[in-house]
């Protein structure tokens, strides 16, 4: 800014150009399928699978535990 109030636009420095980067889609741990149109599932290991996913995991334990 000079004394009388004016900008100086040559004397301004410009940031550089913001790039937007584009995110990875997120995919389903369980059928790898992207993860759009419906709210995933949050599994306690910080993986999302889809809701259908979630309730056949719950039909067909990995695990060998039981209950």
């Amino acid at each position: 800014m000079s004394a009388d109030g004016n900008l100086k636009f040559g004397s301004i420095s410009h940031p550089p150009a913001i790039s937007h980067k584009k995110r990875a889609e997120r995919t389903c741990a369980l059928c790898e399928l992207p993860l759009r149109g419906q709210p995933p599932v949050l599994l306690k290991s910080g993986e999302s699978v889809h809701v259908d996913c979630y309730f056949r995991m719950q039909k067909h334990p990995r695990s060998g535990r039981t209950n």
